[in-house]
């Protein structure tokens, strides 16, 4: 998901350089960030945001003025389709500089409207990790960004359905998959619901990382639509609706 940091650094009349010394790292590594070459993690990205003087949402939400490479919007404002942002597979590492310059698809699903205060995008699903939830092979789910999910609905529950990305070589490689959020004693585990026992449950400490990955949350998933698009599995009801 592209972030706004370049756009807010020259609002505040900040240049990289000055940005990357209030944050202790160099200009080059801040040039990554803004440029979605390297994913810091979200402690950064918090620091990130303390600096600029804005929430952390705020470094990945539209701002008026600026949708370049966003979701389309109808003429109230709202997104009338929503953004297709890959493919979640589990255990399948891909080279994120192969889609950095990928232009933006627009997928031909509307947003769910419990949610329409958070930017939603549609993650083609491929594989099994997920089909004990209702969740097939090459089905879509749609998913509401975490950050703006959390400061605008709710946090992140134990049972809600996520979508995770974990990231590896500097942030070179990533790998997008659904899980079942939950938290045990303290600590985060990410579950999957297959038939297949190949697929492991995730564990995330505190600092995300883990054995050199990085882990993260970038997305709540409110529903899964069939290949075509004819029905939705309503995940926060737990009940199939036809179209």
């Amino acid at each position: 998901m592209k972030n706004n940091i370049a756009y807010l650094r020259k609002q505040k009349g900040l240049s990289q350089a000055d940005l990357a010394a209030e944050i202790g790292i160099h200009w080059t590594n801040l040039s990554k960030i803004e440029n979605d070459r390297s994913d810091p993690g979200m402690d950064r990205f918090q620091q990130i945001a303390g600096a600029l003087g804005v929430k952390p949402a705020d470094l990945f939400s539209e701002i008026e003025g600026f949708r370049e490479d966003g979701p389309a919007y109808d003429s109230a404002g709202s997104q009338a389709l929503l953004q297709f942002a890959g493919e979640a597979q589990a255990g399948v590492w891909r080279d994120v500089n192969i889609y950095a310059n990928d232009e933006a698809q627009i997928a031909a699903i509307s947003p769910d409207p419990r949610y329409r205060k958070a930017r939603q995008y549609v993650w083609q699903v491929l594989g099994d990790s997920m089909d004990k939830a209702g969740i097939a092979d090459g089905m879509y789910v749609v998913g509401a960004d975490y950050w703006e999910f959390s400061e605008r609905y709710r946090p992140i529950e134990t049972g809600d359905i996520v979508v995770v990305e974990r990231l590896r070589f500097d942030g070179q490689e990533r790998e997008r998959t659904i899980k079942r959020y939950q938290r045990i004693k303290g600590h985060v585990v990410l579950m999957p619901e297959s038939s297949n026992p190949h697929h492991k449950p995730i564990h995330i400490p505190k600092d995300g990382i883990v054995e050199g990955e990085q882990i993260k949350i970038i997305a709540y998933v409110s529903g899964a639509f069939s290949l075509f698009g004819k029905a939705i599995y309503d995940l926060d009801e737990g009940q199939k609706i036809l179209l």
